[in-house]
């Protein structure tokens, strides 16, 4: 499978994933405080990562736990907010898996979630249409050590992962398919690391864009159809309102559709 253009080793791309995920804590407080111009255009809810706490509160009320502790996988996982989240909701997560193909992203993932004992990093913002700024900061201050100690971080993409990795309790991969070379193959990828018994989560806005996708035919029309029924059953399904930036805040807002299932032991 061919690696993906790194999307975000724009600066205002990265600044506005940055802000997607991770304002509220990395620089909401600054940007408030000290920026008046920027407070100006900086409502609410672009400092609430309200996506990913509403995905990781469905997601820990509808799983059903395996007994003892839960190792974890997470494909295409940003910033690593959703897993923060997750764990903080599920305590008997053992290990996550946090496996990123952008190196940008994976760069400042490692920044966010290592424990940087109080080092200060320069940190980008939108500061305004078109312009970028630099906060110093620490990025990962407001990140529990005990949630830290369980997130392992790996760059790449699961095709390349060791085959003695697997197999996992719960793989999750969020709006990710719709943004890669080959969907349905990512897709059945992420299916043979589920364990008997585990649990696989997975969500598309179906909003597949050619400057994505390889392959027309590797395009799905549902995530149900990327289940057999004969090894898989459907445990709950939701739609949950997602944005993604597209040009510093304009942002694109979907629907998207999540399905979680279970591998039939």
């Amino acid at each position: 499978m061919s690696e993906p253009e790194d999307y975000f080793a724009v600066e205002r791309r990265l600044a506005g994933r940055l802000e997607l995920e991770w304002s509220d804590l990395v620089l909401g407080e600054f940007v408030k405080a000290e920026n008046p111009a920027a407070r100006r255009t900086w409502p609410d809810f672009l400092v609430r990562p309200a996506y990913y706490h509403a995905v990781a509160n469905w997601l820990s009320s509808v799983v059903l736990p395996p007994p003892g502790p839960w190792r974890v996988l997470d494909a295409g996982a940003g910033l690593g907010r959703f897993l923060v989240e997750l764990i903080l909701r599920c305590p008997q997560i053992e290990s996550a898996f946090y496996v990123e193909p952008s190196p940008t992203l994976y760069r400042w993932a490692e920044r966010i979630l290592a424990d940087a004992q109080g080092e200060t990093v320069p940190i980008p913002f939108l500061k305004g249409l078109g312009e970028v700024g630099w906060h110093e900061g620490q990025p990962s201050a407001r990140v529990q050590a005990s949630v830290r100690d369980r997130i392992r971080l790996v760059l790449g993409s699961v095709d390349a992962l060791p085959p003695t990795i697997a197999p996992f309790d719960l793989v999750t991969a969020l709006n990710v398919l719709d943004q890669c070379a080959y969907p349905t193959r990512l897709a059945h990828d992420l299916l043979n690391l589920v364990g008997e018994g585990g649990h696989i989560a997975l969500s598309s806005t179906y909003q597949f864009q050619q400057r994505f996708y390889i392959d027309e035919s590797t395009v799905f029309d549902s995530l149900h159809d990327l289940f057999p029924p004969w090894q898989w059953t459907l445990v709950a399904e939701v739609e949950l309102p997602f944005e993604f930036p597209v040009a510093e805040r304009v942002r694109n807002r979907f629907l998207s559709h999540h399905v979680l299932y279970r591998r039939v032991p």
